[in-house]
């Protein structure tokens, strides 16, 4: 072939080529309109912070975990502060925020005996779960409380805080309708505390039948501190009127009256002082008297009776 050939050839290859561009060119000006012109999917923009629980959850829960997953957008949370065994400070967006776990209620930390005090341990329970982590908040139904606190679950690598207190017996499971999505799996928690004999729950009542998620227990009586005091909770649904009930030291034999006008509130606990410079405080502390009560030297051990006589639970003092 000679060079005459090869450049004709040439020649005629770049003619049909932008013959061919011609042709084209309304076709891919069609196709370019209809790229650009593509809508974007619709964004949500109800709640930025929010992550759809029934899209894809930020973490797993693990196999056979008694808490069925969240069913409401999760929002994602930094710890700012542990308060006590049911109430945390969060920042939001960088906006402080307290919430309080739904669900549960934990005893409270006793100023008076901060060391000893279940409230202390369930304090220490719930900043070992939480403390500088990333949480996520689901919420039930109600958004806030009185308080203005945000009412939430509290989830964190994929288990519910909220049920882990219970599940150590360390919180009531606790009926705040209409935030009641979990109760009966709080309270299946809380049965598994009893029945192991830990936390609230480390000495097992006697002589009286209780159902589920009820009963007045003696959780814990210090005889070795000033002042001396039994604490009794309420692990039910209801406040509990206490006219007529009575605490007896079995060593000394000596009896305490619960005033007729108090009531037990419902998933909340009492501290019935006596000794030292005691006083009353109601509705968390009442007082048994000015002089000591419990044995020292020897075992003595608290007994609950309710209104009618019957035993409703015995402790050992600590």
């Amino acid at each position: 072939m000679t060079l005459t050939t090869i450049g004709n050839a040439a020649t005629w290859i770049r003619r049909i080529g932008a013959l061919a561009l011609i042709v084209l060119l309304p076709t891919l000006g069609l196709a370019a309109c209809a790229i650009v012109a593509q809508p974007r999917p619709t964004e949500r923009r109800d709640n930025a912070q929010a992550t759809p629980a029934a899209n894809g959850l930020p973490f797993r829960l693990p196999d056979g975990y008694e808490i069925p997953p969240p069913i409401n957008p999760l929002t994602p949370a930094e710890i700012v502060t542990v308060i006590d065994g049911d109430t945390i400070h969060v920042r939001i967006d960088g906006e402080i925020r307290s919430v309080r776990y739904v669900g549960i209620n934990a005893p409270e930390v006793n100023d008076d005996d901060p060391a000893a005090s279940l409230g202390k341990r369930a304090t220490e329970a719930n900043r070992a779960l939480v403390e500088g982590r990333t949480v996520y908040l689901e919420r039930d139904t109600s958004e806030t409380d009185s308080y203005d606190r945000l009412l939430r679950y509290v989830w964190v690598d994929g288990r519910l805080v909220n049920a882990e207190m219970v599940r150590d017996g360390l919180a009531f499971a606790k009926r705040y309708p209409p935030d009641t999505r979990l109760h009966d799996e709080l309270v299946a928690l809380q049965n598994q505390a009893r029945a192991a004999q830990i936390g609230i729950w480390s000495t097992g009542p006697v002589g009286a039948d209780r159902t589920d998620g009820t009963g007045i227990y003696i959780v814990s009586v210090s005889g070795r501190s000033l002042p001396e005091y039994v604490e009794v909770c309420n692990a039910g649904e209801d406040d509990q009127p206490m006219a007529g009930w009575r605490l007896h030291s079995v060593r000394g034999d000596e009896w305490y009256s619960f005033p007729g006008d108090y009531d037990l509130r419902a998933g909340t606990c009492v501290r019935v002082l006596s000794g030292g410079n005691a006083q009353e405080y109601r509705p968390n502390q009442l007082l048994w008297g000015p002089d000591t009560v419990w044995n020292n030297r020897e075992p003595d051990p608290a007994e609950l009776y309710d209104a009618d006589g019957n035993l409703v639970d015995r402790r050992n003092e600590e």
